[in-house]
């Protein structure tokens, strides 16, 4: 997994956490597996995770202040 965080002026969002969560999705039942991984954004807003399962992921990316996005 990879990814880059920015607002909509496409400047970037250094430090934030990001949290990448296993899901199992059943109709509109979504359901969290034990698997996940974190990580947290370079300077550019960039970020990456290897090793991951295949499967359907949640991410989320959570400021200092513990607010989150998905």
């Amino acid at each position: 997994f990879r990814g880059r965080v920015s607002d909509h002026g496409q400047r970037p969002f250094p430090n934030l956490e990001v949290y990448v969560h296993r899901i199992e999705r059943t109709g509109t039942q979504e359901t969290a597996l034990r698997e996940y991984a974190t990580t947290r954004t370079d300077e550019n807003g960039e970020w990456a995770i290897e090793h991951l399962n295949p499967g359907t992921y949640r991410v989320e990316y959570r400021s200092g202040v513990r607010m989150q996005w998905e």
